[in-house]
């Protein structure tokens, strides 16, 4: 694989994971008074994972299906067993044991309900991993997936049908098609246009990186009536960003991604951004008053920092002192 090509696909999963993280840091909720100009920019930062998630499912299918054989279908199926059905039982698990030892400090009653919905795949216990159990679902329709993408006739307009239904039809966010047309995009793409895509991708851009973030917030910004409008706009949104993303990429020189760090961190700082923020959103707002001036969208800012360091520092700790134990929680990834 083209290392250039490795390193703007890695990059684009590390932003996803930043943007998702952004998005459930949204701190409006302490500062009912906040002024206008930081509710528009903390909508906007929550706004950054719109494409993002679009962007996981399509690169979710294009990594299971690219060289894909039906030889290998039943071991990749076993391979992405460990990758997503493991640790999405063993992390919500750690936050379920978190949970539990949080109440006991604080000597509150622990629940029965907690440890009844701690694993159901829309309302984990630790809720970013609903797009876990989602993908999950979707990789065990691989058999039945794999020899209708490869009919290259039939499966474009199917995907393009399934796209156009999801627009006009816009089922819920969470339900089990709304996401699939994307990660069937992705395999369509990874099965009879791998060569082009990697081709773009594993060339250097002109574009420095900054600029194409730039770029990337000030798009946006622009989608930011359709984002609130909901419904088909959003969803319309979701699948035009993919060739944005894409075209953006294959204009930029980005960074080298290689080593350990670099093919986990996003994956790691996904699954535990959740539960961080969770536990410092509260108590940050506490300590910055809403008299301060842009208190909401400080409080914003400081909790995203924060996060990504408390991420970025437990996996080099666990890397260090608990390899085995990271293993399991990242799927043997990297």
């Amino acid at each position: 694989m083209n290392q250039t090509f490795s390193d703007k696909m890695c990059w684009l999963s590390v932003l996803g994971a930043v943007a998702m993280l952004m998005t459930h840091a949204s701190t409006l909720q302490f500062y009912p008074a906040a002024g206008a100009w930081e509710i528009w920019a903390v909508q906007i930062g929550t706004e950054l994972a719109v494409p993002a998630v679009a962007w996981f499912f399509f690169s979710a299918g294009y990594w299971l299906f690219r060289s894909l054989t039906k030889q290998q279908i039943l071991p990749r199926l076993k391979r992405r067993f460990f990758s997503l059905v493991v640790p999405y039982f063993a992390w919500n698990t750690l936050v379920l044991a978190a949970e539990c030892l949080l109440r006991v400090c604080k000597r509150e009653v622990i629940p029965n309900s907690i440890f009844l919905t701690a694993y159901r795949p829309i309302t984990p216990v630790n809720g970013a991993l609903w797009f876990v159990a989602r993908l999950a679902g979707y990789v065990v329709l691989l058999p039945l997936l794999y020899p209708v993408l490869r009919q290259r006739h039939l499966s474009a307009p199917l995907v393009a049908v399934a796209a156009v239904l999801c627009v006009y039809a816009c089922p819920d966010y969470y339900s089990f098609f709304y996401w699939l047309p994307v990660f069937c995009m992705g395999g369509f793409i990874a099965l009879h246009g791998r060569e082009r895509l990697e081709k773009h991708l594993g060339q250097k851009g002109r574009l420095p990186w900054p600029v194409a973030l730039l770029i990337y917030v000030l798009l946006v910004v622009l989608a930011h009536p359709a984002m609130q409008a909901g419904g088909p706009s959003i969803y319309l949104v979701r699948v035009v960003s993919i060739p944005i993303l894409i075209a953006l990429a294959a204009l930029t020189d980005c960074p080298r991604a290689k080593g350990w760090f670099w093919a986990q961190i996003s994956f790691f700082m996904f699954c535990t951004h959740w539960y961080i923020e969770a536990l410092l959103c509260g108590k940050l707002a506490a300590w910055l008053p809403p008299t301060v001036p842009g208190a909401a969208f400080v409080c914003y800012v400081l909790l995203c920092g924060i996060t990504m360091a408390l991420s970025c520092g437990a996996l080099r700790l666990m890397h260090r002192f608990a390899p085995r134990t990271l293993a399991i929680l990242m799927g043997n990834r990297g």
